[in-house]
């Protein structure tokens, strides 16, 4: 269990108290007071004052005992100040700045606590509530299995099979005959065909011109 008290607005410069808080830390709340009594400083008187603050904090708040506590932090936190000027020669003016201090203890029963930032774990955090625009990490795992069984319960895909051209047969060259008459009458067409075309290309001559010899 954590106490703590605070002492605000302490009219006093937190580096006297940095002096005095230094040695009362980590030990029994008996000792820290005998300590702070003996003490002949405005700080210890400051203290003390705080220290039994956190002492009926814990007894009445909190039903512990003094004897189980101890100072686990004994710190002086810079306050506002207060600015001032006094005079000075030839009608110039320095400033002088009147410090405060916050002055803080802690005080704990578990033994355990043996650093100032293991208090930060010691208190109670509250809960962040999750938005709803993030998807939590444990949903997105939750549906992983959901989609490798739509994988694997769906059907294969068919693809659409190429319709393949069929191929044209080559042209076969034409078979020659052996025997003579065929190659006699093939023979005779072809020079019918080419006197019938030297006729055509040859003009008919009239009466009156002359063939030239």
């Amino acid at each position: 269990m954590i106490v703590q008290s605070t002492y605000k607005y302490a009219r006093i410069s937190p580096s006297k108290v940095h002096d005095v808080a230094r040695a009362i830390r980590r030990l029994p709340v008996k000792n820290a007071i005998n300590l702070l009594r003996f003490t002949p400083k405005k700080a210890a008187r400051l203290l003390l004052k705080t220290l039994n603050s956190a002492i009926a904090n814990a007894e009445n708040n909190h039903n512990l005992r003094a004897e189980q506590l101890i100072v686990l932090e004994a710190i002086a936190n810079d306050g506002p100040a207060f600015k001032r000027y006094i005079p000075r020669a030839r009608g110039s003016a320095s400033p002088i700045r009147k410090r405060t201090a916050h002055i803080r203890i802690t005080l704990t029963d578990d033994l355990n606590l043996t650093h100032p930032r293991q208090i930060q774990k010691a208190r109670p955090q509250k809960a962040e509530q999750p938005s709803n625009s993030t998807p939590s990490v444990q949903g997105a795992s939750a549906k992983l299995p959901q989609t490798e069984n739509l994988l694997s319960s769906s059907e294969p895909i068919q693809t659409e099979s190429k319709t393949e051209i069929p191929s044209q047969p080559s042209p076969q060259p034409p078979q020659k005959s052996d025997s003579p008459s065929a190659s006699q009458s093939s023979l005779e067409s072809t020079s019918e065909s080419a006197s019938e075309s030297t006729s055509e290309s040859t003009p008919q001559l009239s009466g009156n011109q002359k063939t030239i010899a």
